[in-house]
């Protein structure tokens, strides 16, 4: 396997270069300790509303044991605490958030919320731009840690084990709908799961399609060096050494009532009988320069699987969905060992502020128009 698809799938720590690892996202150093200050003032804040960030606990059991690990929740609040950046580094920028302060609603609403499910070896900030854009449209978001595929704690074997990661969202609504500060906030009846990559398997498996071992392995003797691929052959497993009835179960949580996938991993590797019976509205974001997964073998032919499911072919790379790189990003990429963590600020001749913009705008719309 090339570097290149090391650092796609596997997401090298460079990803979050200066970042809040997964634990700790919510605990973020100043600029200058940062050694930024002249790189990029502080996003300003929410007009009316300010966004506001608490750090829950999430734990389950499974049968690897206590599986346990931190959600970022975030909702608007009145003006309170001071602002601070989260996910703000040397190479990506984060957003302005109050830490902790009282959430705050329209008189007598109460409003949807959203999953945010991460891609392999990434962490709860790495659409926090698009959080914000939901909380300021009126949502409430939980952005998720996976244990096993996160920052800090990344590895093929353990990422073996995907469906702890739907399992994972469902924990995650159970403690968010069991806080007393954030439960209030949320209407039970609308909420929609949204995930990148491999976060895109998640929500679509969160959301009720299943896996089918046999045509992943036609996938990777057809494309070995293809993300999804090459990231568990090069560390010698296989698909076939696992449990077949944990791999091709059922993890669909009907509490989810749509489902956003953009570039989702495994795309070829669905059951057909899965997607036919597809239950819910989906939006699946095409990325068209996907370098990881190229679009129209994946992401644009399973949206043409799945009846009633809307596509947005959307220019950009794989990682034009993470944070904006700061102007000193491709030089900072340019010193790693691995030549293939350069192509993390990337985006395909395009601009990635223009990217965010564009797929936050259809994601709004399509979870307006579903009712979510």
């Amino acid at each position: 396997m090339t570097g290149w698809t090391r650092s796609v799938m596997g997401l090298a720590v460079s990803v979050m270069v200066g970042a809040t690892v997964a634990g700790a996202v919510l605990m973020t150093a100043p600029a200058e300790r940062q050694g930024q200050a002249a790189e990029r003032p502080p996003q300003a804040p929410l007009p009316e509303t300010l966004l506001a960030a608490r750090r829950l606990m999430v734990e389950w059991p499974t049968e690897d044991g206590l599986r346990t690990f931190p959600v970022a929740v975030w909702y608007p609040a009145a003006r309170g605490p001071a602002t601070q950046m989260v996910g703000d580094g040397p190479l990506l920028t984060g957003v302005a958030v109050q830490k902790d302060a009282v959430p705050q609603a329209p008189l007598g609403a109460r409003l949807p919320l959203v999953l945010l499910s991460h891609g392999s070896g990434g962490n709860m900030a790495n659409q926090a731009w698009l959080a914000r854009d939901l909380v300021e449209a009126g949502y409430v978001v939980v952005s998720l840690t996976h244990p096993g595929s996160t920052t800090g704690d990344s590895s093929a074997r353990k990422a073996m084990a995907l469906w702890q990661r739907p399992g994972d969202l469902s924990a995650a609504l159970e403690t968010v709908l069991s806080d007393p500060q954030i439960a209030p906030l949320v209407d039970p009846a609308r909420i929609a799961a949204i995930g990148h990559s491999l976060g895109g398997y998640t929500v679509l498996a969160a959301g009720g399609a299943r896996l089918d071992r046999d045509a992943y392995r036609a996938l990777c003797q057809r494309h070995p060096q293809q993300g999804d691929c090459a990231y568990f052959l090069s560390a010698g497993l296989s698909f076939d050494s696992l449990d077949r009835q944990r791999l091709e179960g059922s993890y669909r949580d009907p509490r989810i009532k749509a489902v956003v996938a953009l570039s989702p991993a495994f795309a070829q590797a669905f059951s057909a009988d899965s997607l036919a019976a597809w239950p819910v509205p989906l939006l699946v974001v095409v990325l068209t320069g996907d370098e990881l997964l190229p679009h129209a073998a994946n992401a644009a032919a399973l949206a043409a699987r799945i009846p009633g499911a809307r596509l947005l072919e959307q220019p950009g790379g794989h990682f034009s969905v993470l944070p904006e790189c700061k102007p000193g990003g491709k030089a900072l990429l340019a010193q790693e060992p691995d030549p293939s963590d350069r192509f993390l600020c990337d985006d395909a001749g395009q601009d990635r502020a223009q990217v965010h913009q564009q797929v936050s705008t259809a994601v709004r719309a399509f979870l307006k128009d579903t009712g979510v």
